[in-house]
Protein backbone atom coordinates (compact mmCIF):
# COMPACT_ATOMS: atom_id res chain seq x y z
CA UNK A 1 0.00 0.00 0.00
CA UNK A 2 1.37 3.23 -0.82
CA UNK A 3 1.80 6.04 1.89
CA UNK A 4 -0.67 8.76 1.80
CA UNK A 5 1.40 11.41 4.16
CA UNK A 6 5.08 11.87 4.10
CA UNK A 7 4.72 13.04 7.93
CA UNK A 8 3.01 14.67 10.83
CA UNK A 9 3.35 17.18 12.65
CA UNK A 10 2.04 17.45 16.30
CA UNK A 11 3.04 20.09 18.29
CA UNK A 12 2.45 20.18 22.11
CA UNK A 13 3.28 21.63 25.35
CA UNK A 14 5.14 18.52 27.36
CA UNK A 15 6.32 16.19 24.64
CA UNK A 16 6.81 13.85 27.87
CA UNK A 17 3.44 13.93 28.84
CA UNK A 18 1.84 13.60 25.38
CA UNK A 19 4.18 10.98 24.33
CA UNK A 20 2.08 7.88 25.94
CA UNK A 21 -0.95 9.29 24.57
CA UNK A 22 0.40 9.39 20.70
CA UNK A 23 2.38 6.00 21.31
CA UNK A 24 -0.85 4.18 21.94
CA UNK A 25 -3.07 6.43 19.37
CA UNK A 26 -1.04 6.83 16.29
CA UNK A 27 -0.38 3.09 15.66
CA UNK A 28 -4.38 1.93 16.60
CA UNK A 29 -4.73 4.30 13.38
CA UNK A 30 -1.94 2.63 10.89
CA UNK A 31 0.35 4.95 11.69
CA UNK A 32 4.38 3.69 12.37
CA UNK A 33 7.34 5.77 13.85
CA UNK A 34 10.20 6.65 12.13
CA UNK A 35 13.65 7.79 13.18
Amino acid sequence: MRRRYDHIDLRVRSLSAARPFYEMLLPALGFTREA
